[in-house]
């Protein structure tokens, strides 16, 4: 019992030395997890720029599918409308609306009756696309949305 309590007695002194001498563990700790956390705070930054960017894209699709959708004819002025309500586009941003009418499964003119003498089946596609990103990666993003007008 008494060589237990001496070595018990004697870890514990050394483990109170070690303590004692551990000064610049801190700072060894630090200088290990800081790159680690600098690279997160860079990284999460980039993919909320990815991510904002995104939903901007999508809302500029919105606003020309909208236009499309309260009876615009002219597909130009739906794209010139997308591209000025995407907010902070890139420099490569790009957007094209595409109006299509089907009669059945056929191709047809918007303007004329089916051979059933039924409205054709109107479709509007928006597609956008963009790079976004920032100090470690960038993402091109695209987005295509179809809606059926009638």
């Amino acid at each position: 019992m008494m060589k237990t309590h001496r070595f018990a007695s004697t870890v514990w002194n050394r483990l109170k030395q070690f303590a004692a001498h551990s000064g610049a563990a801190a700072a060894t700790e630090f200088a290990l997890i800081v790159p680690v956390l600098a690279g997160l705070v860079i990284a999460i930054d980039d993919y909320a720029n990815v991510s904002v960017g995104t939903g901007e894209m999508q809302m500029a699709s919105r606003s020309a599918i909208e236009y499309a959708m309260h009876g615009g004819t002219d597909m130009a002025a739906a794209q010139t409308l997308g591209m000025q309500a995407w907010n902070n586009r890139p420099a490569n941003a790009t957007m094209s609306v595409v109006s299509a009418c089907l009669c059945g499964n056929n191709a047809a003119v918007c303007t004329a009756p089916c051979p059933n003498n039924t409205f054709p089946t109107q479709f509007v596609t928006v597609t956008a696309s963009g790079t976004y990103g920032g100090n470690v990666f960038h993402a091109t993003k695209q987005i295509t949305d179809k809606v059926r007008i009638r």
